[in-house]
């Protein structure tokens, strides 16, 4: 399937709903494991990305990246980290970053490979750890190995691959393997 969308208004019936028990899937997935913010979280990733999908400009590796910037956004919110702006207002070396990360999912990278490339991506770009995300030193906290890594902060990678899927499974994104 190609890249390019139709406008939102255009998805049928049947991949709301698929769209929405995929949703359900995911936020139970969550709900295990004790985040009791993921339905609201949900809830405002919708609202935020919809506007997205009415561009005919956008693909749907963008809107899979939008969707997955959000969630994390909101759930970093949910953590008392307010530093990461609206996918819109985001500086474009962090969509890169994101639509990394999508790429990866869609080749089936697990939270740990995922956070992996991500640290990757960190560290050929000048990145160091810090004790406070600092874009302007290049510093971050989480710039160390998935296996170090805080619960909380492991869950921002599975909350990432799930909202992927479940967006490029709605917008039937199937990009062909790299």
């Amino acid at each position: 399937m190609s890249d390019q969308i139709s406008p939102c208004r255009d998805l049928s019936g049947d991949q709301v709903r698929q769209l929405i028990g995929i949703a359900h899937g995911a936020e139970q997935a969550v709900l295990n494991t004790g985040l009791k913010t993921f339905s609201r979280i949900f809830e405002e990733l919708l609202r935020a990305v919809a506007p997205l999908t009415t561009s005919k400009f956008v693909s749907a590796r963008e809107v899979c990246a939008a969707a997955a910037h959000e969630a994390n956004r909101l759930y970093s919110e949910s953590l008392g980290d307010h530093s990461l702006f609206h996918w819109e207002d985001a500086p474009n070396w962090q969509k890169e970053s994101v639509l990394n990360g999508v790429d990866g999912v869609m080749n089936g990278n697990a939270p740990e490979q995922s956070h992996e490339g991500w640290l990757k991506e960190k560290n050929e770009a000048g990145w160091a750890y810090g004790p406070v995300k600092d874009p302007e030193k290049k510093e971050h906290p989480c710039f160390v190995p998935y296996s170090d890594l805080p619960e909380a902060q492991k869950l921002k990678d599975t909350i990432f691959i799930l909202v992927v899927r479940a967006m490029a499974e709605a917008l039937q994104y199937d990009p062909p393997p790299a």
